[in-house]
Formats: structure tokens, C-alpha cells, sequence
């Protein structure tokens, strides 16, 4: 991954897993229920999924004093990583070749268990973000990490 970063403009990218064309739920049973008064556009601006998130040092000044002019926006991700980050002319890039879908950990996992490896498959220094994973599968990915170690 350092090897990826050094490659990058790292004084203007976020690199991140970008979410894009995300549509403003206005239903009001929804948890993210945004009412037209908060947030007029349709869509969302490109924004970064905050499960994991690399700022360049760079950007975090400009980010901090935008952020005292903006007007609140509660959803930290698109204000942060797409409001501001869109003020602040900060590129995203996606990082998602570092992310490992949870089903194929659990094959992995499943795999070395079989062969007597499991505590092994995670020796090498990696960070494993998780995608977005219902509840139910989480558990279980935790369950079997458990189990192996």
C-alpha cells in the first residue's frame, strides 16, 4: 500500500472507498432521512465511506477552517469527505483494491482451518477494511475469527 501511496499526489487525494451518485433518502422511517430544507440536491456529492479513510497532512488544515464556515451537515462522511473536500478541490481515490470482501475472508479462513493453518493466515502486517456487510454476516465473520484464534 505505501508502495500505491508514494505513487499518488498525496497533497491533494483522500484516498478511500468513494461512494458516488448516492441518492438523499427522504423517506422519514429512514435512519438517514434528510429533509429537502437540509440538503436540497438529490444526490450526494462523492464522498468517501468512512470505514477507512488516508487524508493527505495537507488537507486537514483547509478541511478544519471550511469546516467553520459551512453550514452543518450531520452525515460526517458526505460533510467531511464530499461537501468540504469538494470546496476544497481534494481529490478522492478509491482504495478499493485494499478491500477484502467479508465472504472471501470467511473462504480463507474456512480453508486454513481445514488445513491446521489458521493461525497464520493474518501473520503479514495487513489492514482488511470489511465492505458494507449486514449485521448477520459480521457476526458470523466474528464468530469464525473467534474460533480460529
Amino acid at each position: 500500500m505505501t508502495s500505491y501511496l508514494d505513487r499518488l499526489d498525496n497533497n491533494t487525494s483522500i484516498i478511500c472507498s468513494i461512494v458516488s451518485k448516492a441518492m438523499v433518502q427522504r423517506g422519514a422511517r429512514s435512519k438517514w432521512c434528510v429533509p429537502k430544507q437540509e440538503y436540497c440536491n438529490g444526490t450526494y456529492p462523492l464522498y468517501c465511506n468512512g470505514f477507512a479513510v488516508a487524508y493527505p497532512m495537507q488537507s486537514i488544515p483547509s478541511l478544519l477552517n471550511l469546516s467553520k464556515e459551512a453550514d452543518y451537515f450531520w452525515i460526517d462522511d458526505v460533510f467531511v469527505t464530499g461537501i468540504l473536500a469538494e470546496k476544497a478541490k481534494i481529490q478522492r481515490v478509491s482504495a478499493d483494491i485494499f478491500v477484502l470482501p467479508s465472504d472471501f475472508i470467511l473462504k480463507i479462513i474456512v480453508k486454513h482451518q481445514s488445513e491446521g493453518k489458521a493461525r497464520t493466515i493474518f501473520k503479514d502486517k495487513y489492514i482488511v477494511p470489511l465492505e458494507n456487510q449486514r449485521d448477520r454476516d459480521l457476526a458470523q465473520l466474528w464468530h469464525r475469527l473467534r474460533k480460529a484464534f
